[in-house]
């Protein structure tokens, strides 16, 4: 952890005043080996950076006076669309795109993802999952996060306003094109399930106007594969 995030909850009343009773007290507490009169480098969620001088230390709570006053990292060019994957996956990803900067991620259902998927306790809170990679990474701001459940919809509905806006690109282990060194604009990337999308679905991503990339013979997990296209977008 780099960067203790700070949830509004955390303050006192209206003050810069907050104190800790969780996961980040223990780092305090056991990692920082924190003392009154140390400072920490601290964030508030969707906000401002900066630091925290320790006040006081209990065996049970840590108490901060905050100030933060400078502008997180800069975010990444590139949205993020995938298929859905299985939660275990979906829980590295999020924290994975949320160290890299990406600012936009959409999870996609298509034929291939397990109905199953959609019942995942990970859908109702993902933001949890976001926040260990953006404490890693010294950021404050939350990825905005979207499942999109209707694959035609979406592709007809929505996916062509991305289109317009962004270099929009399909990674597909069936295509022949290999994909670009570099991505110097900004650019979506879309990444199916395993096995790849199917015939159909490709047709309709080709309608919206993307376009078609392979990553070479070899076939990938998506928690691999994100971190080497997001170095690829400068």
């Amino acid at each position: 952890m780099n960067c203790i995030l700070l949830h509004s909850t955390d303050f006192i009343a209206q003050s810069h005043v907050a104190v800790l009773t969780d996961y980040r007290f223990e780092h305090c507490r056991t990692i920082l080996k924190a003392v009154p009169g140390d400072s920490l480098e601290v964030g508030i969620i969707n906000g401002k950076r900066g630091t925290a001088l320790v006040k006081h230390i209990t065996p049970n709570t840590v108490t901060l006076h905050v100030t933060c006053n400078r502008e997180p990292p800069s975010k990444s060019m590139c949205t993020l669309v995938c298929a859905l994957p299985r939660p275990k996956m979906l829980k590295r990803i999020l924290r994975t795109a949320s160290e890299l900067g990406i600012a936009e991620i959409i999870f996609l259902n298509t034929w291939k993802v397990e109905k199953s998927f959609w019942k995942s306790s990970v859908l109702h809170h993902p933001e949890q999952y976001c926040i260990a990679g953006l404490e890693q990474a010294g950021d404050t701001v939350l990825p905005r996060i979207s499942f999109q459940r209707r694959f035609k919809p979406f592709v007809e509905d929505i996916l062509p306003g991305i289109v317009r806006k962004t270099t929009t690109v399909v990674f597909d282990p069936h295509q022949n094109e290999p994909s670009p060194m570099v991505f110097t604009e900004p650019t979506t990337i879309v990444f199916g399930p395993e096995g790849g999308f199917i015939p159909w679905e490709l047709k309709k991503f080709a309608e919206a106007g993307c376009r078609f990339y392979s990553l070479g013979e070899r076939v990938y997990r998506l928690e691999t594969v994100i971190p080497f296209i997001i170095g690829r977008i400068v």
